[in-house]
């Protein structure tokens, strides 16, 4: 074939000096190409020249149409059955199309050649570009046979799935599979990749598999002593199954590991997962279970599942062993699949200790909890009802020895039925303005709970845990209506009316003997209802203070006052007309007390929805909340001239009367602000003062007012919180969403132990030059200790901040910490510096001290094709406490 080329060239050269130029309508005219070329799709040729022009007999050449165009010129030898087109060259033949600065055209022999040329600089430009259906590449210069679909294709430069093919020599077979020698594989997908696979020889089976001999790694140009006898490299389209090479290292507890190995099934496009296992020398181990689903337009999820025993002091007589386990499941409908119905789930469950003895994300690690849920809700068409089925479970795992560690409660189930407001005597057809009995409206809620608490999760799987679930039934109807009063003053009256329905119910009696009060449980239906009126109050005040002169900076001050009055009555349940209570009296006939039937005392049965209260009650609450703005000179508006600054956002007193008891009338007075100060700082505090004094004896409250003696009140319990946002572009507003990052960036997020949920919460932003929040606040608690005769504080303070520093372009550090003033010391710090390789990545994340002390640092290659192209280092000094 080579021969051939170079004869084509021969006969070319002999012709150059018996050139004449004709336009391009005279080729239309010739039986060569009178189906192939059209003025109307290449208006505007350039000249066309014809080569020794003569009569003599044509072979059989090409037998289909073809186009063709160029911008310069086009060379037509009749005798040779010859073309040749000079730059930006197109030529499409029977579903192959080929572009290249300069094509010639063999007819007879069905042969083209195209290659590119040297502009001024020496550079080559014009590279020719193949595409024969979905096969397509780039090369210095290709020869092809339209005839046997072979080809001889030099310097080319073609993706093959996720990776990328150069090589110096190639021959394309009829088949499309294409035989390389001297090539280089690689997902960089740079014309002068960053790394490669050398490879001495190769065959590339299209949508199937590269197979390759001996080969070798180069990064930037320098050759590796890493090198493979053979190669074998996934090309089909789609996902594949495959084996996973586990990292290695060592751990200070557990020794030498392997970790994270195992198989990877490729189940379909809808369903894939994947097993691992971990194994140390000191005989722990682990294995675990990843699977993810998704239906496009119907829902998306995935599942996690790992079981581990860790083993602490391999001799004996100190042998220890710890199994855990998790599951984790997340589960999302497409609000498109049925707008009717859906159903979530975010479920995390497992271990207490599991975070202890298992590498987790950053958030998995300070969290105290661990929390499940499963919902499904379901929307009836053309009705004001919708209903939701709820499953529920809590679990605290924190690790700074609270005994309430391992304790879960858990809700299975919790159901729903509502009812929106609705109006039953709104006319149909309105006419006028609403009667003031169209305003009356109600609303129903339902609920049936199914609620264990305080379960050990040692006691989780026996039937003791299925005696310790308290059920019932609870319906709420609000009914309200509203109006104004002088047009000014807006009012709503509402009665709620509560009913509970148990299945149990308690007695008791008073045992002379030992002086104790015994409980009995009665099974069987048993209800408790209630209902209280109130009437809601409230108008909103005015008032603007406009400041005089030319042009002022500060143009007006403007305070909004919301007054709130609220009047509530409910009787007295607990007497014993209603049923709910009953007094227990001794042999004597002496009232010992009085007891609800719905309410026990530790480790008895209780109402999970409570009892009726017990008292009687008329409040009058009061709340005053005040807002302060100012207007200032804003010469960058043109249509107002000026821009609303808030000093205060909201700054509110409130506190309560009840006419119905004889003593301790005031209610608490409770008191809350907050404001943004120049969009920069936002601080929100409060506080609560008790109106009363109290017994320095027994530090009960007595029926006497702090006021009467000049005092505000006696502060209870305060806070204060503030938090800071600031970068480098300005203030920080809202957090940057997820979605702006590339998958390599969220991936280097992912290998640094950041968690999804802090990527989509913004974590990191690629674009920002830095970034710093800071978050403090402090709590304080005031009670009388009556030992010590004096006032207790109990102070919790918090203080912490995280950021981001863009060092250079592809260049990020992240960190987080914190002070524990309990402690006085650095709470949990981490430090992540990540760098993007454009086709590789690299990130190190340090915790330096505490209970999760531990380094990790990867450096891998980007592409999922070769993931296992990485190189690992971990340390961790987690131990168990």
């Amino acid at each position: 074939m080579l021969l051939l080329v170079f004869g084509i060239y021969k006969d070319y050269a002999q012709t150059q000096s018996d050139t004449i130029y004709i336009p391009n309508y005279i080729v239309q005219d010739t039986t060569a190409f009178s189906e192939t070329t059209n003025d109307s799709v290449f208006p505007d040729s350039s000249k066309t020249k014809i080569l020794n022009a003569s009569n003599k007999k044509k072979k059989q050449g090409l037998t289909s149409p073809f186009d063709y165009r160029s911008s310069d010129s086009t060379e037509i030898l009749l005798d040779q059955q010859m073309i040749r087109l000079y730059r930006n060259a197109q030529i499409q033949y029977e579903g192959i199309e080929l572009q290249a600065e300069n094509i010639l055209l063999d007819m007879n022999s069905k042969i083209i050649i195209a290659f590119g040329a040297l502009d001024s600089s020496g550079e080559l430009t014009g590279k020719p570009h193949f595409k024969d259906g979905a096969e397509e590449f780039d090369a210095d210069t290709i020869v092809y046979n339209f005839d046997t679909k072979k080809g001889i294709i030099k310097g080319v430069f073609t993706q093959q799935g996720e990776g990328y093919l150069h090589s110096q020599i190639n021959k394309k077979m009829a088949n499309n599979e294409i035989c390389i020698k001297n090539g280089k594989y690689t997902t960089c997908d740079h014309e002068h990749p960053h790394y490669y696979l050398a490879l001495s020889k190769a065959k590339v089976i299209p949508d199937d598999k590269i197979v390759s001999g001996p080969a070798y790694l180069v990064i930037e140009d320098v050759v590796l002593p890493i090198g493979i006898p053979f190669g074998f490299f996934p090309n089909k389209k789609g996902g594949a199954s495959g084996v996973i090479i586990p990292g290695y290292g060592d751990d200070l507890g557990r020794g030498f590991y392997l970790r994270d190995g195992g198989y990877y099934f490729y189940i379909n496009d809808y369903l894939d997962t994947k097993i691992l296992g971990d194994i140390y020398s000191n005989g722990s181990w682990g294995v675990s279970n990843e699977t993810r689903y998704k239906w496009r337009y119907r829902f998306s999820g995935n599942m996690y599942a790992k079981y581990s025993k860790f083993i602490k002091n391999f001799d004996e007589p100190t042998r220890t062993e710890e199994t855990t386990y998790n599951i984790k499941w997340r589960h999302a409908q497409d609000p498109k699949a049925n707008p009717y119905s859906t159903l979530s789930a975010d479920v995390n469950f497992g271990s207490s200790k599991f975070k202890q003895y298992n590498y987790t994300s950053q958030d998995d690690r300070l969290s105290t909890s661990q929390n499940s849920s499963i919902s499904y809700n379901r929307k009836f068409a053309n009705s004001p009802f919708n209903l939701s089925v709820n499953a529920r479970q809590s679990q605290q795992t924190n690790l700074n020895g609270s005994t309430s560690v391992g304790l879960m409660d858990i809700t299975l189930p919790e159901a729903n039925l509502s009812m929106s407001r609705i109006y039953p005597f709104k006319r149909t057809k309105k006419v006028g303005a609403d009667q003031w009995y169209e305003k009356i409206g109600f609303s129903y809620t339902g609920n049936f709970k199914n609620f264990a608490t305080g379960i050990d999760e040692d006691t989780l799987w026996t039937n003791y845990t299925l005696t310790q679930f308290k059920n019932g039934i609870q319906h709420k109807i609000p009914l309200s209506t509203s109006f104004k009063i002088a047009k000014f003053l807006n009012a709503t009256p509402t009665i709620t009316l509560t009913e509970r329905w148990y299945f149990k119910s308690l007695t008791r009696s008073y045992n002379d003997d030992s002086l104790r009060i015994e409980i009995d449980t009665i099974n069987g239906f048993a209800r408790a209802g209630d209902f209280i009126v109130s009437l809601p109050l409230t108008t909103k005040l005015y008032g603007m203070y406009q400041i005089k002169g030319k042009d002022p900076l500060v143009k007006a001050f403007r305070h909004i006052v919301t007054p709130a009055v609220s009047f509530s009555w409910r009787p007295d349940f607990s007497q014993a007309q209603w049923g709910y209570y009953e007094n227990i009296y001794n042999k004597n006939d002496s009232l010992i007390g009085t007891y609800s039937r719905f309410n026990g005392s530790i480790g008895t049965w209780s109402g999970i929805y409570g009892s009726p209260p017990s008292g009687k009650s008329g409040m009058i609450n009061f709340n005053l909340s005040n807002s302060l703005e100012m207007k200032v000179r804003n010469r960058k508006d043109t249509i107002t001239g000026g821009k609303v600054v808030k000093l205060i956002d909201r700054f509110s007193v409130r506190t309560g009367y009840n006419m119905a008891v004889d003593s301790l009338n005031w209610s608490d007075i409770g008191i809350s602000a907050g404001t943004q100060i120049a969009k920069l700082l936002n601080v929100d505090m409060s506080m609560t003062f008790s109106p009363y004094d109290f017994n320095r004896e027994t530090g009960k409250l007595i029926n006497d007012l702090l006021w009467a003696n000049g005092q505000f009140g006696r502060l209870t319990a305060a806070n204060l919180s503030s938090g800071i946002k600031i970068s480098s572009d300005g203030l920080v507003h809202e957090k940057h969403k997820s979605n702006e990052l590339t998958e390599g960036e969220r991936e280097l997020l992912r290998v640094s132990g950041i968690s999804d949920q802090m990527i989509d919460r913004g974590y990191a932003d690629f674009s920002m030059p830095w970034q710093l929040n800071v978050r403090y606040s402090i709590n304080l608690t005031r009670s009388y200790d009556v030992t010590r005769q004096d006032m207790v504080d109990n102070v919790t303070q918090t203080l912490n901040f995280d950021g981001t520093v863009n060092i250079t372009k592809n260049w990020k550090a992240q960190y987080r910490s914190g002070w524990d003033f309990k402690n006085k010391q650095v709470s949990y710090t981490s430090i992540t510096l990540l760098r993007d390789l454009h086709c590789w990545q690299m990130s190190f994340n340090w915790v330096p001290f505490g209970t999760y002390r531990s380094y990790y640092f990867r450096i891998n290659v980007k592409s999922a094709m070769l993931q296992d192209l990485k190189y690992e280092q971990r340390r961790s000094w987690l131990e168990e406490l």
